[in-house]
């Protein structure tokens, strides 16, 4: 019974999102969240995926620090829950550092989206393009403390997965 309340709530938040809606959207989500903590059996990868949810919805806001706070929360609650390699930690994790870029807090940022691609590394190996991913993360972290050689070198490792794993004209290779 609560999964279908559940799914209705996360529908209607995800509609507003997409209709950047972001504080009715959070909500949403955090009855959604509420409903299932408070379940029998609480499925507790769903909790951390809306944990992610509503921190990116904070960021997507502009409320950076509720957004930070949300990531730190989600990371204890998941990292107890699901263990500290579960893939869901590196999307909290790359969450949490893209909060801390908010604030030009490019340590914590860097902390954070290394931690996600040590993560990824492990969980999906060298040559997966969520691995590109943190690649390129990283590269941004760098580009933003003006070390551009090893900015240069992340981007080109984060290419070099991206084109060998999704072709010479993915989209993604754009970024």
């Amino acid at each position: 019974r609560h999964e279908a309340i559940v799914g209705s709530y996360i529908n209607v938040g995800s509609i507003l999102k997409a209709c950047q809606e972001y504080d009715e959207a959070i909500d949403y989500y955090t009855q959604a969240l509420e409903i299932y903590i408070k379940s029998a059996a609480p499925d507790k990868g769903s909790i951390c995926e809306l944990y992610n949810q509503i921190g990116s919805l904070h960021a997507h806001g502009g409320s950076f620090a509720e957004s930070l706070h949300c990531f730190r929360k989600a990371v204890g609650f998941c990292s107890q829950q699901l263990g500290e390699s579960h893939p869901i930690m590196a999307e909290l994790y790359d969450g949490m550092g893209s909060a801390y870029c908010s604030f030009n807090n490019l340590k914590g940022t860097l902390g954070c989206w290394s931690k996600a691609w040590e993560i990824r590394l492990e969980t999906f190996g060298k040559e997966h393009p969520m691995v590109a991913t943190s690649y390129h993360n990283i590269g941004t972290a760098y580009q933003k403390l003006d070390r551009k050689e090893t900015a240069l070198s992340y981007f080109k490792k984060a290419l070099k997965i991206r084109q060998a794993k999704l072709g010479e004209f993915h989209l993604c290779l754009g970024d």
